[in-house]
């Protein structure tokens, strides 16, 4: 990797961390700590982090979005993809179901359909913005993971993991930041990466959203090959050659 790739892909993970070491940047990219801290230095002195003793951590100024970083649930820009591939997923909804849904915007997507629709179904998300979005409605049971909130409304970690033990859910509906034949599933937030592994451990319907723009493209960290996909939901804009590769480890709809 070139450093300017590196560098970029380490904003990338502060943007989602906010705070992150040289250790820990040290064993992500498999490179000295000599290497990192030159890395930070550079990007220190461009005004894009503040370099700290032993690491980094997000500018408090502002979020940084020159690198097109998709914290997507303030990203509109693919809203169209989004609600596309939301319209899909709500048909692998049956009533009766105990459901999973992420933090990210094509979730919260499937969340607002689900809220129009006349499912009875129960919720369980490690989103703020999903939970308060459906905890009116008389037809939906709304459970929320414990941990950590983070400064987009989303519950980071596996503090509340436990509650995986106590419910038999049906499906896990959630997005990826990078999808790729090779890597599989990425994502740059390394405790929602955590959490997303252990959720997949545990279920026996992971269903992935993926908007078309994210074929092809990798983040910091795998949490999921394609192989234990049930179903890989995307959109309609795809080449038929990109989605017939992809059939050979997956249904994709």
């Amino acid at each position: 990797m070139y450093s300017n790739e590196r560098r970029e892909k380490i904003i990338e993970i502060i943007n989602d961390n906010e705070v992150i070491s040289v250790n820990e940047l040290t064993k992500i990219f498999n490179v000295s700590k000599v290497t990192i801290r030159a890395d930070l230095k550079n990007l220190d002195a461009r005004n894009l982090i503040n370099r700290t003793h032993g690491g980094a951590v997000l500018l408090k100024e502002k979020t940084v979005t020159h690198l097109a970083i998709d914290r997507d649930n303030n990203d509109q820009k693919n809203l169209v993809l989004r609600k596309e591939i939301a319209t899909k997923a709500l048909d692998y909804i049956s009533v009766g179901e105990c459901i999973i849904l992420d933090s990210s915007a094509v979730c919260f997507e499937l969340a607002k359909l689900i809220k129009e629709s006349s499912l009875w179904i129960t919720v369980l998300t490690n989103s703020i913005s999903i939970a308060t979005l459906l905890q009116e409605k008389h037809n939906l049971t709304v459970i929320i993971f414990g941990g950590v909130i983070n400064r987009f409304s989303v519950i980071e970690g596996i503090l509340g993991i436990d509650i995986l033990k106590k419910i038999n859910f049906d499906k896990f509906f959630f997005s990826a930041h990078g999808l790729s034949l090779k890597q599989g599933l990425s994502d740059s937030n390394l405790n929602e990466v955590d959490l997303k592994k252990r959720i997949i451990d545990n279920s026996t319907r992971p269903i992935a959203l993926i908007e078309s723009n994210k074929f092809e493209s990798n983040s910091v960290s795998t949490f999921t090959s394609l192989e234990n996909l049930e179903l890989l939901i995307t959109n309609d804009n795809i080449p038929s050659e990109t989605i017939e590769i992809y059939k050979d480890k997956v249904t994709v709809i």
